[in-house]
């Protein structure tokens, strides 16, 4: 592979847990480049390979807790199917801690390694289970990684039944690098989001270096019907107080 940390130009992408490349297939069709790809299954290294000849530009095969992040490449989007093993209703249930889907912290790793080169969006794929893993701490615990990163995420979840004769539920977050220490952004995103006025407003400011990452979103499923509210998270985290929540998920 061929390491290129110039390729941020455009919309470039790296695929975590690519798999047989799946989510290149659907990327590559609104016009994204991949840059990079890794999975630590050799099994689905010579599927992907059989997919897409130009695999040994940018295929890395190895667990994502040891991949150096002189690796990886600047990228406008790094995409993460992590394993659902421990968060699937039909399995362990030993959430982010199991063997499995622990993974996500090796991706968390890599972003956080990567510095001032964290790319501007960052897609996370799982199954609907990753909701309600350990009551919903699972998840929350995911989002407030992402939140340190300097992330805003929104969760929604699509039905392939919408696309395909199939019903098959997945839980996606889009994660937006922001400026975590603007506190009138954060006003405003808190305020759009419907979650009325920012809690302890008149203790932030724009200078004040204890505010951290801001999420404020709505959970949306999309079925036959369009788009629905299926839960609302209103949250901002503060890192001199820890995080404060309006958490609810249903």
């Amino acid at each position: 592979m061929k390491n290129g940390h110039n390729n941020a130009s455009g919309k470039s992408f790296a695929e975590f847990f690519a798999g047989v490349g799946l989510m290149r297939l659907g990327l590559e069709r609104e016009g994204w480049r991949i840059a990079f790809a890794n999975d630590i299954d050799p099994q689905k290294e010579e599927m992907y390979r059989a997919n897409f000849p130009d695999a040994d530009r940018h295929f890395v095969l190895g667990d994502i807790h040891a991949l150096p992040v002189s690796k990886i490449p600047t990228v406008a989007l790094a995409t993460a199917s992590f394993p659902c093993n421990d968060l699937s209703l039909a399995g362990s249930r030993r959430g982010l801690e199991g063997k499995n889907s622990s993974a996500f912290w090796g991706f968390v790793k890599i972003l956080r390694e990567m510095k001032q080169r964290r790319p501007p969006l960052v897609l996370i794929e799982n199954v609907t289970g990753f909701l309600t893993s350990h009551n919903g701490r699972d998840f929350e615990n995911a989002l407030l990684a992402l939140n340190e990163l300097g992330y805003a995420v929104d969760p929604f979840i699509l039905d392939a039944a919408w696309f395909v004769p199939q019903s098959r539920q997945r839980l996606f977050v889009v994660g937006t690098r922001t400026q975590i220490h603007d506190a009138d952004a954060v006003a405003e995103r808190f305020t759009k989001a419907g979650c009325g006025q920012v809690p302890w407003r008149s203790s932030l400011s724009a200078t004040q270096p204890s505010i951290g990452a801001f999420s404020s979103f709505q959970i949306r499923l999309l079925d036959a019907r369009g788009w629905k509210t299926s839960s609302k998270i209103c949250q901002i985290n503060l890192r001199n107080g820890g995080a404060k929540n309006a958490l609810s998920i249903s």
